[in-house]
């Protein structure tokens, strides 16, 4: 799943590809252990993931 995600990436650049495959790390590692539900997880991670997209846009226009 995350390699599928990761590949449709392509044109970002390797920052911003690289904190991506650490929050989807981190996702299915949380995931794993159980520290949240699925759901609580789905509603946490797109947060998380916004976040780094608007920094990335924010670090652009500086």
């Amino acid at each position: 799943m995350c390699g599928t995600i990761m590949k449709k990436i392509t044109d970002i650049d390797d920052e911003l590809k690289t904190e991506l495959k650490a929050l989807l790390y981190n996702f299915v590692r949380d995931l794993k252990k159980g520290t949240a539900s699925l759901i609580e997880l789905i509603a946490e991670y797109p947060v998380k993931i916004s976040q780094v997209f608007r920094e990335k846009v924010d670090r652009k226009k500086s």
